[in-house]
């Protein structure tokens, strides 16, 4: 029997009498200890005994030595027992929380002491709780291996921002959990405030100084340490505004604060933010608040004309900053005769009218006037003064005030034009230099009044419109410049960096519409995700977007506005944030087999700039179909172990890393040690190696699908290439005409009959005209000494060649005295009266030879290059003075290179017999006819050739079909016509070539 702390054994005596032991040693140790004994003793010895106060899962070795009178026995075979584990009796040791970021902290820690272990550590559970929550319970997560190489970590994430955990560690085995470690406490790092400010006011003091105050955020979201707050305010802008156009900054400690030295009754918009040392918080959304009123600043212009004899007008503009509501004017009037003061009066005129006219005034005194504005706080100051005299002759004038006129999209734009004079004045609008006329276009109206009306107002309606008017005493003129306010033009905007968690924006703001810009939105969304939008300050030009995830794209644009609208959104951009899927460890680096576990090295798992999410491991012995599943959704960590395997056995692991991006899975293949923790037999590890068929090796199989590839397209290729030679040599077979049913009868029966002289043409000439014709016999018959007999000369045409090379001796018979001929065959007539009319061209020589030279270089040869260019060296050295001469062609020597002597259009080598230098071609039929002229025959001298007609063709002749034309050429060869046929070299050479026409 076997426990944790207790093994008992039993032994049987092999001695026949028992009374010969009188006592028996159990002795026993641990592995590499020393050795310590129970003694058992007695009248009745037992054959058992139970050693206690032994080690949980420790390895044992036991003995039995018997004693008696003579001595102790030898000690018994050492039986080997491993006690049974227990719970780990000791907590992980050197507990360690550090903050890594403001939502992690990172957590390390040692193994247990050995003895405290009391079996195999599989593992740790890591718990964490928040101090201020209350609670006493931990969430726990488990983390396998047994924290050896280093020790254990967790990264625990999640966690509140500037947040303070309590952190506690224990390990686990085969039985159970041990005992938990010393709490230890750890805070994550600061951040910035996760809310705005709450409840913020704002309140105006004066004309020029406001009031704000709000409350701070709530301090489980100011995640740090406020450092203090910022007030972002600005004026409001509208169509006139003149001064720059600046957002202005506050910091404060307190929670309210007093700005100063604002505009007079004008509207500010005001946000605030907290901050802490890592940056600035969520800003409050806008709130307004107006300044108040003051007295109003002067009349902006003023003027005074005379409408009649005893009468002025006088009209003024009202005050750029009237620094509140305008509740009256005031128009003040001095008469002035000289350097006297007549009179001096003042008049109030209610806020919506801007003229008066003062009548019954004398003429020729000087009127002058001046107006001030009064809102509910006081009287402004005064506009400049200005001066009339009323006369008799009044003038045409203009009472009215030019200058800029904003207004929005699709209004209504009025654009007065009073006038005064006597005679009444003649009116005219202008728009640049061009006349308005009123129902010229459908959204121009003229009034009676002389106001020009213009609605609907599109932004082609901007421009200057002049008022000019005339009469007999003057004339007068003002000028609009109309701004229509339209929607802003989009922004431009790029992509200046991506992380695997953020994208980082620039624009350029397009065109304002002529209208202050209020903001910006942003939209974006995910790949098949939704849209999202976002509202910018009117201000910015750049802006990061966070927490997007990581290796996906993103799809944003951006437009801007005013009060008019929404610019049309910018051209969208597609940007992907850095990191792909997981990648693939190396088999080496990630796996650790032991005897009966595999540890898995985690952190080496390349996550490719996604932060890993979880893995999937499932394991399966080699060959089972079955798959162990070990976790479906274990978290990243830097070890982790997989227990329970069996000792020198082949396994498959299969592992699924996953992140933002995607997944990789990947298959490994380990054998575990044995149970002594040696290393595997080699044929183990050839099988784990070999388990995997070949065509699941990915370095495999791409190299023979490439490879297969590559030869299917070669064989593709060959085919087309085959394809469009077949077609090619088709379409030239179809193109030439097809000859009729009688004519190929023809030509078939005359080549039968030509192919019986031929062979009586070749023995007659040897057997009647070798004597005759010095050297032929012998240059037909001699090479290298060696003598052929006239029976193994071929008898069938094909064995004899039209283009024959060989040697003639010269005079005397002296072999050293040869010459070179060229036997020349031409299929064309040869005797008089064979009709084949020539080709055209042929005529002249030179003709003749570039026609030969251009078919040789382009057809194809059979026959061996080399003895055709060495039988015909000297025989065409001069080709170039070839001279054509009563139907014979003279050569003198010449390179052997050139193809006028022999074309070779379809040549065939014949066999060659007894080494013989006599060498015989054959070119076809159809390229004889192309290459070579027709040359006639006749029984007379060289000296006569033969006449042409006018035209250049052959007189006519009787027409004879090519088998009666050969018996012709037969007959003249048996009457002794060979003499006609050789032309003597000349004797002032020593060698030269010859063309024979047979």
């Amino acid at each position: 029997m076997i426990s944790s702390r207790s093994v008992k054994i039993q032994w049987q005596q092999q001695l026949t009498d028992s009374t010969e032991v009188t006592k028996f040693l159990v002795q026993y140790q641990e592995s590499h200890g020393t050795w310590q004994q129970i003694e058992l003793t007695g009248p009745t010895l037992q054959h058992t005994a139970l050693v206690e106060d032994l080690k949980p899962a420790t390895k044992y070795m036991f003995r039995v030595v018997a004693e008696g009178p003579a001595g102790p026995s030898e000690p018994s075979p050492v039986l080997t027992v491993r006690t049974e584990p227990q719970r780990p009796a000791g907590p992980p040791l050197s507990v360690s929380v550090r903050p890594v970021s403001s939502m992690e902290l990172l957590v390390t820690w040692s193994p247990p002491l050995a003895e405290l272990r009391h079996g195999d550590i599989q593992g740790y559970n890591v718990g964490y709780r928040e101090i201020s929550s209350g609670s006493q319970n931990y969430n726990f997560s488990s983390v396998g291996g047994d924290g050896e190489e280093g020790g254990g970590e967790l990264l625990l994430g999640g966690l509140g921002k500037f947040t303070r955990y309590s952190v506690v560690v224990q390990a686990f085995n085969q039985v159970g959990p041990g005992p938990l470690s010393e709490p230890v406490a750890a805070q994550t790092m600061e951040d910035v405030p996760s809310v705005a400010p709450d409840d913020v006011r704002c309140a105006g003091l004066t004309s020029q100084s406001l009031q704000v105050s709000w409350q701070p955020p709530p301090t489980s979201q100011c995640n740090g340490v406020l450092q203090g707050y910022k007030l972002f305010y600005e004026p409001v802008l509208d169509d006139h505004w003149q001064g720059v156009d600046d957002i202005e900054t506050r910091k404060t400690t307190a929670l309210t604060a007093v700005l100063t030295g604002l505009r007079k009754f004008t509207n500010y918009s005001v946000q605030v933010l907290a901050f802490t040392r890592v940056g600035d918080g969520v800003t409050t959304k806008p709130i307004f608040c107006t300044t108040e009123e003051d007295a109003p600043g002067s009349p902006a212009d003023i003027k005074v004309v005379v409408s009649s004899p005893q009468s002025l007008l006088v009209s003024w503009l009202p005050p750029t900053e009237p620094n509140g509501i305008i509740t009256k004017y005031n128009l003040y009037t001095r008469m002035v005769d000289g350097r006297d003061e007549l009179n001096h009066g003042k008049r109030n005129v209610a806020s919506q009218h801007t003229s008066f006219e003062s009548k019954g005034l004398k003429q020729h005194v000087e009127y002058q006037f001046w107006v001030t504005a009064s809102t509910r706080v006081g009287e402004g100051q005064s506009s400049r003064v200005v001066a009339q005299v009323p006369t008799i002759r009044v003038p045409a004038r203009i009472s009215s005030f030019g200058g800029p006129v904003v207004r929005p999209f699709r209004n209504t734009a009025s654009l007065a034009c009073y006038t005064v004079g006597q005679p009444a004045p003649r009116r005219e609008w202008l728009r640049g230099d061009q006349p308005l006329h009123g129902g010229s276009n459908h959204n121009v109206q003229i009034m009676d009044s002389g106001e020009l009306v213009i609605s609907n107002l599109q932004q082609s309606d901007s421009g200057n419109y002049t008022c000019q008017v005339a009469n007999s005493h003057g004339s007068d003129h003002v000028q609009y410049t109309l701004t229509v306010q339209v929607r802003p033009a989009s922004p431009t905007l790029y992509v200046t960096s991506a992380t695997s968690s953020s994208i980082l924006l620039h624009w350029k703001p397009g065109d304002s519409g002529a209208a202050p810009l209020s903001g910006y939105v942003l939209n974006y969304r995910r790949t098949h995700g939704d849209l999202e939008e976002l509202m910018l300050p009117r201000r910015a030009t750049s802006y990061e977007v966070k927490g997007l995830h990581c290796g996906s794209t993103y799809h944003l644009f951006l437009a801007a506005q005013n009060k008019i609208g929404t610019s049309a959104p910018s051209p969208t951009l597609s940007v992907k944030t850095q990191g792909r899927a997981p990648g693939i460890p190396e088999a080496q680096t990630l796996l650790s087999p032991n005897s009966t576990s595999v540890l898995l090295r985690l952190h080496v798992w390349p996550d490719n700039g996604c932060p890993l999410t979880h893995f999937v491991l499932q394991y399966r012995p080699i060959g089972n179909t079955h798959w162990t599943l070990v976790s479906d959704a274990l978290k990243p960590q830097r070890r982790f172990t997989i227990s329970g395997l069996s000792p020198a056995f082949v396994y498959q692991l299969r592992i699924e890393a996953h992140n933002i991006a995607g997944s990789s899975t990947v298959e490994f293949t380990f054998v575990t040690l044995t149970k002594e923790g040696d290393p595997p037999p080699p044929e183990l590890v050839k099988r784990g190696h070999n388990s995997l068929p070949f065509y699941s090796d990915m370095r495999v199989m791409v190299p023979l699908i490439i490879a297969t590839v590559a030869l299917l397209g070669a064989g593709a290729a060959a085919g087309l290439c085959w394809k469009h030679k077949f077609i090619d040599v088709s379409t030239l077979v179809a193109e030439q005409p097809r000859p009729l049913k009688e004519t190929l009868d023809n030509q078939q029966n005359a080549e039968t009959q030509r192919e019986r002289y031929y062979a009586t043409i070749h023995k007659v000439a040897l057997q009647a005209g070798g004597d005759k014709i010095p050297g032929v016999r012998e240059a037909l018959l001699r090479d290298a000494g060696t003598i052929v007999s006239i029976t193994d000369i071929p008898e069938t045409s094909e064995d004899i060649s039209p283009y024959a090379t060989f040697q003639l001796s010269g005079p005397g018979g002296d072999p050293s005295n040869t010459l070179l001929h060229s036997f020349m065959y031409h299929e064309q007539a040869m005797t008089e009266g064979c009709a084949s009319p020539p080709p055209t061209g042929v005529a002249k020589s030179s003709r003749r030879r570039s026609s030969r030279k251009t078919d040789v270089d382009t057809d194809e040869s059979d026959s061996d290059p080399d003895q055709l260019t060495s039988s015909r060296t000297e025989s065409s050295n001069q080709l170039d003075a070839a001279k054509v001469k009563h139907n014979f062609i003279y050569h003198g020597a010449q390179s052997s290179t050139s193809s006028d002597i022999s074309p070779m259009s379809e040549q065939k080598s014949l066999p060659r017999r007894g080494k013989s230098s006599c060498r015989w071609l054959v070119p076809s039929r159809a390229s004889l006819r192309t290459l070579l002229p027709p040359l006639a025959v006749a029984e007379t001298t060289f000296g006569v050739q033969q006449p042409q007609s006018e035209a250049g063709e052959t007189p006519d002749r009787p027409e004879l079909s090519e088998a009666e034309c050969d018996i012709d050429t037969l007959k003249k060869l048996k009457l002794g016509l060979r003499s006609s046929l050789w032309s003597r070299p000349n004797t002032h050479s020593n060698q030269a070539d010859y063309s024979i026409a047979v």
